[in-house]
């Protein structure tokens, strides 16, 4: 089902809520690389700005927040050489 609303038109889908296994983060089986999480996290400031309710501009703010930390996570971990 298509999202509506300001949502929708950024572009952004509703998967399931990360989870670590070890030092890896899966989501849905996919990793998310760092430039993705940051993505999401521009959009994410990006519905706050424009949220007029303040429960939800919250939301979207600790969202924004949750997918910065997981950014900087990926950072921090060595990239994965090749096998």
């Amino acid at each position: 089902m298509p999202e509506t609303g300001i949502v929708g038109k950024l572009g952004i889908r509703q998967t399931a809520a990360p989870r670590r296994r070890g030092k890896k983060i899966i989501t849905g089986g996919v990793m998310k690389t760092t430039a993705e999480y940051l993505e999401l996290a521009l959009q994410f400031e990006m519905l706050a700005t424009v949220e007029r309710d303040p429960n939800l501009k919250a939301d979207f703010e600790r969202q924004s927040l949750a997918y910065r930390k997981l950014a900087a996570a990926g950072m921090e971990e060595p990239p994965e050489s090749p096998a």
